[in-house]
């Protein structure tokens, strides 16, 4: 599995995603790996969602990706870079680890 990419890079997502969705702008396009995606999935959102991969939640405290699969790609890249409610911050997560993750939920078909 590769490693998620460094803080600094995930610090540019921090600011470049919002400033987007604020204006409205289009992310430039990466290559995005569904595959790589539920890894991240299974690695990082699994605890609390249904990803798709795997049930064993220790909690059910979000939607299931099946319910976000519809979703806008920058309104999934916002939700997981600005957290809500009892979501952790991803700092270790840069931006074509968010792409391959938003890939794979886009993908994710309802159970």
């Amino acid at each position: 599995m590769r490693k998620p990419e460094s803080a600094p890079a995930a610090f540019g997502v921090r600011v470049l995603v919002p400033a987007a969705v604020a204006l409205g702008l289009a992310l430039p396009a990466v290559a995005q790996d569904a595959e790589r995606g539920a890894e991240l999935a299974e690695t990082w959102c699994n605890a609390c969602h249904y990803t798709g991969v795997n049930d064993p939640r220790m909690f059910d405290a979000g939607p299931h990706f099946s319910e976000l699969a519809g979703r806008e790609t920058l309104y999934l890249l916002d939700s997981i870079v600005r957290p809500h409610d009892f979501m952790p911050e991803f700092p270790r997560l840069g931006y074509s680890d968010l792409r391959d993750l938003v890939a794979f939920i886009q993908t994710v078909e309802a159970r």
